[in-house]
């Protein structure tokens, strides 16, 4: 059932505590962003865009495979903020910030998408 398919799935990304997400990442040996692309591993509610420009603003490689506490922490607060900026940008009808590289990979061979809005 759907209610199960729910039920099944990891934390929210925005109300996952700190201690969850290092739980479930320190130690591991599999590449970082398809863990957090796991809707039902970590947390839920990453997409590829926010996986990408979490592990930017974190400057660690998608495809590195073990992380450091310290490491951790810098993934999991750069989540948290651009999540919370996302969100309140798309209320506000404004463009992400300009520094993201959110903006060089929907601009990138694909004509006029160049904000949030597409």
């Amino acid at each position: 059932s759907m209610e199960r398919e729910f039920d099944e799935l990891a934390q929210d990304a925005l109300i996952c505590p700190l201690d969850h997400f290092k739980g479930k990442l320190i130690g591991q040996m599999k590449k970082i962003k398809p863990l957090l692309l796991d809707q039902r591993y970590v947390v839920s509610g990453v997409g590829n865009w926010v996986a990408d420009e979490s592990l930017y603003q974190s400057a660690i490689h998608p495809d590195q495979n073990f992380l450091t506490d310290d490491e951790v922490d810098r993934l999991y607060s750069a989540l948290q903020s651009i999540l919370k900026v996302s969100i309140e940008c798309i209320a506000q009808g404004e463009d992400f910030p300009s520094h993201w590289i959110f903006h060089c990979r929907w601009s990138k061979g694909k004509g006029q998408m160049k904000d949030s809005k597409g």
